[in-house]
């Protein structure tokens, strides 16, 4: 970051004649807080962007604030002059969209370092302005640029600094072992929802965000749905950490950016599984075992029914021994009666895993949201006839599949997440 300098020859006449001042003043540090002041987390180590959120070549934290607040800040100075240091100094701040911070007068505290080194306090003050109420906004760079004076009469250019600012509708809802306040959370919740003012605007605004199955963090970077078959991530946490997780990471990661706006639904997390209806078989396997359940996503091509007379109503076999997903992004069969072929798009991945036991989505106004893959259903059938190809039963060893979608039943869990 380009240093900003200031050197100023301030003439001064008293008694003992003229006297030059030659001095220079930056920003060191400055530290946003105050009430309404949102404790933004990182991704990668789950830890708070504490003050000071700026400082000078080093770093810039996001800043979060709910609206209808006014930002509050500090800051720190350096003053450096090699003769006749003033006692104090004005200072105050100007910025974009009317963001302005008022004067104050600070007293030079030296360094205890080099003679002729400063430092100014520019005490917690809060902006002129307020933030929009009931109102998500959003600012990628809101710019600062901060001005010093002798004499609180003739101002001078001193630094600039620039902030990300995050402005949530409502207090965001309590954090909590799952929940919390990540920067990719608050980033696509106020960047997608900026300017909205009411919950069923910010909901689909929010949404839009997972409709081009292409969600990125807030630098950018891809979030996958299954991009390794055998992820174990569930967890926002996880997702944003690793970018690779199931579904159940994409369902929270929509609620999480509601629940950042104070926007709280209960009954919102659904969990769909299945039950097989008429007879089943599954074989190969030892009976404490039992079966597990399982949804065929699309798409699937079934091509040979080789165990049709063993199984009538699940004649198709996928062999595996032993069973294990993928550590790539296809499975791998030993028989392969049916074959896993291109379908429902996921999340940054053309080609995401497609067999599950259960299946996580949310559910707002009756409307079934689906994250994972960015699309909506109007009801249980509806999810049926637009997301699966069939059902399967397996053991350890082996899958039994069928491509009737009516031999087994969809159910739902519902939570409050």
């Amino acid at each position: 970051m380009k240093t900003w300098l200031l050197f100023i020859f301030l003439f001064v006449s008293n008694h003992l004649g003229a006297q030059n001042f030659e001095y220079n003043i930056k920003i060191y540090d400055i530290s946003f807080s105050g009430d309404s002041v949102i404790n933004i987390v990182d991704d990668s180590t789950w830890t708070t962007f504490n003050a000071p959120q700026w400082q000078k070549d080093s770093l810039s934290f996001p800043i979060g604030y709910v609206s209808g607040s006014r930002m509050e800040l500090s800051a720190r100075l350096n003053f450096n002059c090699s003769i006749n240091a003033p006692d104090s100094v004005w200072i105050r701040a100007f910025g974009d969209h009317s963001y302005n911070f008022p004067i104050r007068k600070s007293a030079l505290i030296s360094s205890g370092t080099l003679p002729g080194h400063y430092y100014i306090q520019y005490p917690l003050t809060k902006c002129d302005k307020k933030f929009d109420s009931l109102k998500v906004d959003f600012i990628d760079k809101l710019q600062l640029s901060w001005e010093a004076s002798m004499d609180g009469v003739n101002w001078f250019s001193a630094d600039t600094s620039a902030h990300r600012v995050y402005v949530t509708k409502s207090k965001p809802m309590a954090s909590n072992t799952y929940f919390n306040y990540y920067y990719t959370v608050i980033d696509l919740s106020c960047r997608n929802a900026k300017g909205a003012g009411s919950d069923s605007a910010i909901i689909s605004l929010c949404w839009s965000e997972f409709t081009d199955q292409i969600t990125l963090n807030y630098k950018g970077d891809s979030l996958f749905y299954y991009k390794t078959f055998n992820t174990p991530h569930t967890s926002v946490a996880a997702l944003l950490r690793y970018r690779n997780a199931e579904c159940f990471s994409f369902a929270q990661l929509f609620i999480a950016m509601l629940k950042i706006q104070g926007i709280s639904i209960t009954n919102n997390y659904i969990e769909l599984y299945i039950r097989p209806t008429g007879s089943f078989c599954v074989t190969g396997s030892p009976a404490s075992m039992g079966y597990i359940s399982t949804f065929m996503v699309k798409g699937w091509k079934f091509i040979t029914k080789s165990d049709s007379s063993i199984c009538p109503n699940y004649p198709y076999t996928n062999t595996c021994d032993p069973f294990t997903y993928s550590k790539t992004g296809k499975y791998v069969w030993g028989k392969e009666d049916v074959q896993d072929a291109p379908g429902l798009a996921g999340q940054c991945n053309p080609n995401p895993a497609s067999l599950f036991q259960r299946h996580q989505v949310v559910k707002i106004g009756g409307i079934y949201y689906d994250p994972s893959y960015g699309v909506t259903y109007t009801s249980l059938s509806d999810f049926r006839t637009k997301a699966i190809d069939g059902w399967a039963v397996y053991s350890t060893t082996a899958y039994r599949m069928t491509n009737n979608v009516l031999a087994a039943e969809i159910l739902e869990l519902i939570k409050t997440w």
